[in-house]
């Protein structure tokens, strides 16, 4: 017997999405592999708490390398079936929530699959839109930040010019994000800065500069130019002060010269 070591599936690393049994027997029955791999994507999209997402069809169509068309088909026959809820808000993206699918209660065999919209056709409340998704570079990171917590505390692991930042300091950066994230992507400038220098702003430059940004935001009219501008300036300034500190503590104690 080989003692060789075997990797196998690690669940908890956040590499893998899942599906309910009874859906995938479902879609694959009614609508074919391509309303599989249709309803694989809203999955893979899915936050996992409130398991609902809002990629736009032309992403759905460049995932599933199938027609929007097609896609917009095969959304409709998932509603249909019960699998999923859609908010529909003109000039945005859907909002999708996958449903539970109740267990077949019968004894014949049959898949007897229901939800809460069968017989009402009522569409399920959902959550409240954060964004209207732009490009789909803009999307995915968007619904990546939306789905995952804690995706912050990656930016500040390893060497930083600065002392790490605490944990209720990125808690607070992550909420600014969030809060704002309808209005300006504020996780593509931090990967953009770190990915130049070498390391993210510190929190305080863009908890700062995005309390400039909600308190001028009326009179802003690039706001991409504005924030990429503002975080440069407001980063010089952050370590022109801790050079100035760090000096102001040796002339004070000359044992830390």
């Amino acid at each position: 017997m080989s003692e060789d070591c075997v990797d196998i599936r690690d669940l908890r690393d956040g590499g893998f999405l899942w599906l309910d049994k009874q859906a995938l027997d479902l879609v694959s029955r009614e609508t074919g592999n391509i309303g599989v791999v249709v309803y694989s994507w809203l999955c893979y999209y899915a936050n996992s708490k409130a398991q609902d997402c809002f990629p736009s069809v032309t992403t759905l169509s460049k995932r599933s390398h199938i027609s929007r068309r097609t896609v917009m088909r095969h959304l409709k026959k998932l509603e249909e079936l019960g699998l999923i809820s859609i908010q529909r808000i003109k000039g945005k993206s859907n909002i999708y929530r996958l449903l539970d699918v109740e267990k077949p209660v019968d004894k014949t065999g049959d898949t007897d699959v229901t939800s809460d919209t069968a017989g009402t056709g009522v569409v399920s409340a959902v959550s409240l839109p954060l964004v209207t998704p732009g490009t789909l570079e803009q999307e995915l990171i968007e619904q990546e930040l939306y789905n995952k917590t804690g995706v912050f505390e990656r930016f500040f692991c390893g060497k930083l010019p600065y002392e790490t930042p605490t944990a209720e300091k990125i808690k607070e950066l992550e909420g600014l994000c969030k809060t704002l994230l309808g209005e300006v992507n504020l996780f593509k400038f931090i990967l953009g800065y770190k990915f130049g220098k070498g390391y993210p702003p510190h929190p305080d430059v863009i908890i700062n500069v995005c309390r400039q940004y909600q308190k001028d935001k009326e009179r802003i009219k690039s706001v991409d130019g504005w924030f990429k501008r503002v975080i440069e300036a407001e980063s010089a300034q952050f370590f022109a002060n801790k050079n100035i500190n760090e000096h102001r503590n040796k002339t004070k104690d000359p044992t830390l010269a």
